[in-house]
């Protein structure tokens, strides 16, 4: 089949299940990464064999929700190619910006970093790159997800050094040294809310890294706070959050209830409340 053709009816197909633009930078992504084609397509060029049938699995894979992401492997950070799996979260723009504000808040040289929930090591991947001589620590429940964090940092050539830790266990908490900056995108999300959730997300991505364990939203929020007041945060230190748009005003709140004086709030590209800052002085 002519590539302009395939591309062409792939488009129609998708756009039953997403907006025209999100479809067309899908197919883009997906053609370029697998089949190292870009537009323009020529009129002439064809899919061999081999190719179609792969082109065939993939619009069925695509069809069933899967995210492009886990088709190809491979997500865009900062930049940076991410190996992705479903073990752990696809990187969010929203996440850059926190990393953004980190680095560009946190100037000092040779300070201590945590990132709880590490994923695919994203955002400690990416501080170890951009913040001057840190040492970089980051933990996850998830063993499958640090093999995927580990093997990033490998090929980013960064030195994380990664813990398998459940930050909800005061056992594994005691165990981590204190830290100058820590940093989290916790599960904030309500297990009731799943039947509203986009089938991309809710039937692929880990669970364990989107849902907290009970109907409390400020679960992970709270015992992170808590793990920072237990002396793992330094006087000077800064945590940062990731938010719950939704629960930004009650986090805050939260945080201030447990001690921490300056808390602040920071708005998204899109102004919507997605990062909360706090340090004890």
């Amino acid at each position: 089949m002519i590539i302009e053709d395939s591309y062409n009816e792939m488009i129609v197909k998708l756009s039953a299940l997403y907006p025209k633009r999100e479809a067309e930078n899908i197919l883009a992504y997906i053609f370029e990464d697998i089949f190292k084609q870009r537009k323009p397509y020529s009129l002439e060029k064809q899919f061999n064999q081999e190719q179609t049938t792969l082109l065939d699995i993939i619009l069925t894979r695509l069809l069933l929700h899967e995210p492009w992401q886990y088709i190809v492997g491979e997500a865009d950070f900062f930049g940076e190619k991410f190996l992705v799996n479903p073990s752990v979260l696809i990187p969010r723009p929203e996440t850059e910006e926190l990393v953004f504000n980190i680095f560009s808040d946190c100037k000092a040289a040779n300070l201590k970093v945590l990132d709880i929930g590490t994923g695919s090591g994203c955002i400690a991947i990416m501080l170890s790159k951009k913040m001057k001589n840190a040492t970089v620590h980051a933990v996850d429940i998830c063993p499958m997800a640090l093999d995927t964090a580990v093997e990033n940092a490998e090929r980013l050539n960064t030195a994380v050094k990664f813990w398998l830790c459940d930050i909800l266990q005061a056992r594994c908490r005691k165990s981590l040294p204190v830290f100058d900056v820590i940093v989290s995108n916790p599960p904030y999300i309500n297990p009731k809310e799943k039947k509203q959730m986009a089938d991309n997300v809710v039937k692929y991505e880990p669970h364990n890294a989107l849902f907290t364990s009970n109907d409390d939203s400020l679960e992970f929020y709270r015992e992170i706070l808590n793990f920072a007041n237990e002396g793992h945060l330094s006087e000077s230190g800064k945590l940062y959050l990731e938010l719950n748009q939704y629960l930004a005003d009650e986090t805050e709140i939260l945080a201030q209830s447990m001690g921490f004086r300056n808390t602040k709030i920071i708005r998204d590209l899109q102004n919507a409340p997605r990062m909360l800052s706090v340090s004890k002085t």
